[in-house]
């Protein structure tokens, strides 16, 4: 469990990112659009120029990842191909949430000619978790959704998360009351 002041850092983090975008506070946000405005590439490995047939299929049919950061400048990010849409939703807001918090790897990795980030610790990919739920689905969509009388089935589709997150988020602003 991660201190209060992330989870608050977390809203504020969502708040500023839906801001700058001239989005409400309550609206979906598509990770592809924040990463667009990130300017940010979320690519499938067999788009990547420079990857042979060997990588993207060492890449594709690998079951050990599901979003990988490659570390050039401006960062890419390449998402699985066999991941749903919900499931890459998720994997490109965890990734995107280690860039926003400025995370440093642990272990570096080669893909082709690629640098990519293989591993962080334990604790930032709690935190990057946390972001990247909080992305999704911060406290004033959570308000609007209670407000408008949303099922849990229309709240997962209309901003594309899990029962698990919304369930997460909800026991996060419960608990520690995130104020902003």
């Amino acid at each position: 469990m991660l201190e209060p002041e992330f989870y608050e850092r977390c809203e504020n983090i969502a708040a500023r990112v839906r801001s700058n975008l001239k989005i409400a506070a309550y609206a979906p946000l598509s990770s592809r659009n924040l990463a667009a405005h990130l300017l940010i590439d979320v690519v499938l490995p067999n788009t990547l120029p420079g990857l042979t047939l060997s990588d993207i299929h060492q890449a594709s049919d690998a079951h050990g990842w599901s979003a990988i950061t490659v570390l050039t400048e401006p960062p890419i990010i390449i998402a699985h191909p066999s991941r749903n849409h919900l499931e890459a939703e998720s994997d490109i807001m965890h990734e995107l949430a280690h860039l926003l918090i400025k995370h440093k790897p642990e272990m570096l990795g080669l893909i082709s000619e690629y640098r990519v980030a293989r591993r962080y610790s334990k604790t930032q990919e709690t935190q990057a978790d946390a972001l990247g739920d909080c992305l999704q689905l911060p406290r004033p969509a959570l308000h609007y959704v209670r407000q408008q009388g949303y099922s849990i089935k229309e709240i997962t589709q209309r901003y594309c998360v899990s029962v698990e997150c919304y369930s997460r988020r909800l026991e996060i602003v419960s608990r520690f009351r995130v104020s902003r």
